[in-house]
């Protein structure tokens, strides 16, 4: 199986890195086709789906970043509804320096960034979040590959209702541990939008109308996550969080998501979740 996944990595690569000239732009947008917002549900019953989280730190005139983006949207067609992806933008190659208009970083995203020791994109974390496992673009399916079929310890579920009233969004996580803890966890929640057209630098030249994913846009968390399981829990405990934000008036919340996490104390990613707002 191992063998036949290094195949198909192998094709993918050779038609991307070969062939970037037969990707045709999608109405009007390069790589991405506008309105790809990935929702997908928790599995009930005694099937817990792993998913596997990719941090990508990524700027608008960083021109291998593209790469980076084309690279996840091959795993994520390798293994559908188990990659789950955050793309931070950050570092010089982020600052909107005209014609590069759109400013993308965030508060948040510049903390997790500077604290990293981030200065040279794209990177990214591979069911990690610390900057001892940050890894290089070429090492991101080695990686997947490494941990994509790890049996899930934490079962995650979201629910969350839009008021169109406030523009705001209650949203509650239920955290299942599905093996016994005898330490605390960490649970992480964000809000990321997608289909954000932008300018981009790539190895081709500017590109005018790029469709950004995966956009992180604030942590509702502490950044660095917030505790839970304080004194362990025993298989099939189950914790509630809540949460809400107010969607900002320069998102669009049709294509804004919650992507939450739950990691161990050492960092490492236990599992993942996504919802579309509603």
């Amino acid at each position: 199986m191992k063998k036949l996944y290094y195949i198909i990595i192998t094709v993918i690569a050779l038609q991307f890195f070969y062939s970037c000239d037969k990707i045709e732009p999608t109405n009007g947008s390069h790589y991405y086709i506008a309105d790809t917002i990935s929702s997908t549900g928790e599995t009930t019953g005694d099937s817990v789906i792993k998913k596997v989280v990719i941090v990508d730190f990524t700027g608008i005139r960083c021109v291998n970043c593209p790469n980076a983006h084309e690279t996840i949207h091959q795993l994520q067609s390798v293994y559908p509804g188990k990659i789950i992806a955050i793309a931070i933008h950050g570092t010089g190659l982020a600052y909107p320096i005209s014609p590069f208009v759109t400013d993308l970083r965030t508060q948040d995203g510049n903390e997790i960034i500077s604290t990293f020791g981030i200065n040279a994109i794209p990177v990214g974390l591979i069911d990690h979040f610390d900057k001892e496992h940050l890894t290089q673009l070429t090492g991101w399916a080695d990686e997947v590959d490494a941990v994509i079929n790890e049996t899930p310890q934490v079962g995650i579920k979201i629910d969350n209702t839009f008021n169109t009233g406030d523009s705001t969004t209650n949203i509650d996580i239920e955290i299942t541990a599905l093996q016994k803890f005898t330490e605390s966890a960490k649970l992480f929640v964000f809000v990321l939008e997608d289909s954000i057209i932008t300018r981009q630098a790539s190895e081709e030249g500017d590109i005018e109308n790029y469709v950004q994913l995966n956009v992180f846009r604030d942590a509702l968390s502490d950044v660095w996550g917030d505790n839970i399981f304080a004194n362990g829990a025993d298989e099939d405990f189950v914790e509630t969080k809540n949460f809400s934000v107010k969607i900002s008036a320069n998102w669009d919340v049709n294509n804004c998501k919650i992507v939450t996490f739950v990691a161990d104390n050492s960092n490492k990613i236990l599992n993942a979740q996504s919802q579309k707002i509603k």
